[in-house]
């Protein structure tokens, strides 16, 4: 599991060098730039706020050629006026003391684990392209409706962290999402416990709130799509 600041580093599977652009000295020693696959297997950039407008551009421009379908940020905005991006829900960090839990915690198998990831994933921003083969030791729940799993969470029990709670698009209502963090505290020993989302909604951070959850941390999200045909979406 990861914290916002560790998400970029740890999972980065490029840097500026990999655009390889003669030039992007404007972007600042501070503006370094992960290039990654999203949940739904599609090329997305993220870059470090802020970025002046003629970097903006010259990134927009390299990540058209490569096939990047996105660039991402969080915190501020991303340059000067955010032009062409669109502020997306983001990272949230909450926290309970024994928070109210399930009687049950369904338990996926190992081998359905990165297609579920995958689906439950696709679409919300922050979530890169989960492993294709899950740790045997790494423990998840899910929700378990209409005869086959509709939603995934992840659970460290030695940390006592509940990590990127998902959910099937169709699925996706804030009741669910507090079913699977009830579920995932179940499995924890009482006392602190973390949970860690991307992308969720305000009605969903305020069902965690009914568990007993309290929201210490908040880190907003930027997308900027990138179109094939000349013109950013906006």
């Amino acid at each position: 599991m990861h914290s916002s600041t560790e998400l970029l580093e740890s999972q980065a599977v490029g840097t500026v060098d990999d655009f390889e652009l003669e030039s992007l000295e404007s972007l600042g020693a501070g503006s370094a730039v992960a290039v990654f696959r999203a949940a739904d297997n599609s090329l997305v950039a993220e870059v470090n706020p802020p970025v002046s407008a003629a970097a903006l551009a010259e990134l927009v421009a390299t990540a058209r050629s490569r096939g990047i379908g996105a660039i991402w940020a969080r915190g501020s905005a991303p340059s000067d006026d955010g032009v062409g991006f669109e502020q997306r829900r983001g990272y949230a960090r909450l926290q309970a003391i024994s928070p109210l839990t399930e009687i049950d915690a369904a338990r996926p198998p190992l081998a359905l684990v990165p297609e579920l990831q995958i689906a439950c994933f696709s679409g919300i921003w922050g979530h890169h392209r989960p492993a294709l083969e899950t740790d045997p030791d790494t423990m998840f729940v899910g929700l378990h409706e209409a005869r086959g799993w509709v939603g995934i969470c992840e659970v460290d029990l030695e940390r006592s962290q509940i990590d990127s709670p998902g959910l099937l698009p169709r699925f996706r209502t804030s009741d669910r999402y507090a079913r699977l963090v009830r579920e995932a505290s179940s499995l924890l020993a009482p006392g602190l416990v973390t949970l860690e989302t991307w992308g969720d909604t305000e009605s969903t951070l305020a069902a965690y709130h009914e568990l007993g959850f309290e929201l210490v941390e908040y880190v907003p999200g930027w997308e900027l799509v990138v179109s094939h045909d000349g013109v950013d979406a906006r």
